[in-house]
């Protein structure tokens, strides 16, 4: 895996309902979380008949921007994130 892959593991009660263009799109925009949220939705809209499962990972550095809005989010994470910062500083 390189700097800023994303990895997407689910099952087919997702896959059997959204394309995987749906899925790149979504997975590339957002924040993992947000993601996996964003991918289920579409999934039960397109009739959600199966168990959906999904996983999604994003490797290497954290990119800054989408890292503060989580920050912002939660106060208590910034600290943690400070932390994780500083820790893996190259």
């Amino acid at each position: 895996l390189m700097d800023g892959d994303i990895l997407v593991l689910c099952s087919d009660g997702l896959h059997g309902l959204v394309s995987d263009h749906e899925i790149q799109s979504t997975v590339i925009g957002n924040i993992p979380k947000r993601a996996v949220d964003r991918l289920v939705s579409l999934a039960n809209e397109a009739g959600g008949h199966d168990n959906i499962t999904v996983i999604v990972a994003r490797f290497g550095k954290a990119n800054p921007k989408l890292t503060n809005k989580i920050v912002n989010k939660f106060s208590w994470m910034s600290v943690f994130w400070k932390f994780i910062r500083r820790f893996f500083r190259t």
